[in-house]
């Protein structure tokens, strides 16, 4: 099993969630490092930037995914094709214990280098809801 922290669609609720079959683990996450999360072109698809200290902490969900389950979202991600996401590791805290809690997890990113200058991008975010989905096109 692999830990995997979903900040856009795949979390529960919202339209890729269906392609997360991973085991949800209780509680809401941030990462503890500040990312540039973006709503990205005219599909307004979230997107953060491997970029740490620029943006916000992300807040998120974490999932324990079966090599299965994370395969069915790496192509979801289109991991190493052209304009896709890369899959990388960050820290996390668990922010709604009593006691902090840290874990380190995937997250799927978008290189610095891979994001073209003058690509559309909304301001940056911290949490992606509902409202932002409704924009939401592939």
């Amino acid at each position: 099993m692999i830990l995997l922290f979903t900040y856009g669609t795949l979390k529960s609720g919202f339209c890729n969630a269906h392609i997360n079959t991973g085991e949800r683990v209780p509680g809401r996450y941030r990462t503890r490092d500040r990312l540039p999360f973006y709503l990205m072109n005219d599909g307004h698809v979230p997107c953060v930037i491997l970029q740490p200290g620029d943006g916000h902490p992300v807040m998120g969900e974490l999932y324990r995914a079966s090599p299965e389950a994370l395969a069915a979202m790496d192509r979801l991600e289109r991991i190493g094709e052209a304009g896709g996401y890369t899959r990388a590791t960050v820290e996390l805290e668990r922010v709604n214990g009593k006691a902090p809690e840290f874990v380190t997890a995937d997250i799927y990113v978008r290189l610095p280098a891979d994001v073209q200058p003058g690509e559309q991008r909304s301001e940056w975010l911290s949490e992606y809801t509902l409202e932002h989905e409704v924009k939401f096109v592939w």
